[in-house]
C-alpha cells in the first residue's frame, strides 16, 4: 500500500532529478569546445596521467540525474534527527547543511516559502466579506468573482 510518505519521496526525487538535469544541461551548453590548437598541444604532450585518467574514466559509474536525486534523498532520510532548538529555524538548518544536500537546498529555497503570518489571508477574507454584504446580496457569484479578483489581477500586472 502506498502511503503519503512514499508519494512525497517520489515527488521530491522527481523534482530533484529535474533540477539536476536542468543544471547539467545548462553546464553542457556553457562549456566551450576545444580548439584545434588545444587538441594538438595535448596530443603532443606525454603525460604520466593519461593512462591513469583513461582507467579512472572507465571505472567511474555512469550516473543519471534520477540516480543522483535518489542518492541524495537517501542520505537525507538516513541522517540523524536534529534536536529541536528554538534558535534553529528550518532555514538555518538548510543553510548549515546545504553542502550535504545541494539539490534539496535549492528546492527548499524555491519551494519552502511559507508565510509566518495569516494577515494577508485575513485581508482577503475581510475584503470578500465587504463585497458580499447584506446590501449587495443581489450580486451573482460571477459578479462577486469579478469584483474580488479583478483588483488582484491588476496589482499583479503592475509588478
Amino acid at each position: 500500500m502506498i502511503n503519503a510518505a512514499d508519494i512525497a519521496k517520489k515527488r521530491a526525487i522527481d523534482m530533484a532529478s529535474t533540477l539536476i538535469g536542468n543544471s547539467v544541461n545548462s553546464l553542457a551548453t556553457e562549456v566551450e569546445p576545444h580548439t584545434s590548437s588545444q587538441i594538438e598541444i595535448s596530443t603532443n604532450e606525454v603525460s604520466i596521467w593519461d593512462d591513469f585518467d583513461r582507467e579512472v574514466k572507465g571505472l567511474q559509474p555512469k550516473t543519471t540525474p534520477r540516480s543522483k536525486a535518489i542518492t541524495e534523498i537517501g542520505a537525507y532520510l538516513d541522517d540523524a534527527l536534529s534536536p529541536r532548538n528554538a534558535a534553529m529555524t528550518p532555514l538555518d538548518w538548510w543553510r548549515n547543511n546545504r553542502h550535504l544536500y545541494p539539490t534539496f537546498f535549492k528546492l527548499f529555497v524555491k519551494r519552502g516559502n511559507f508565510l509566518a503570518t495569516s494577515v494577508p489571508y485575513e485581508r482577503i477574507f475581510s475584503k470578500a466579506g465587504y463585497i458580499v454584504s447584506e446590501r449587495r446580496t443581489w450580486l451573482t457569484s460571477e459578479k462577486v468573482r469579478q469584483l474580488f479578483f479583478w483588483p488582484i489581477f491588476i496589482n499583479c500586472l503592475k509588478l
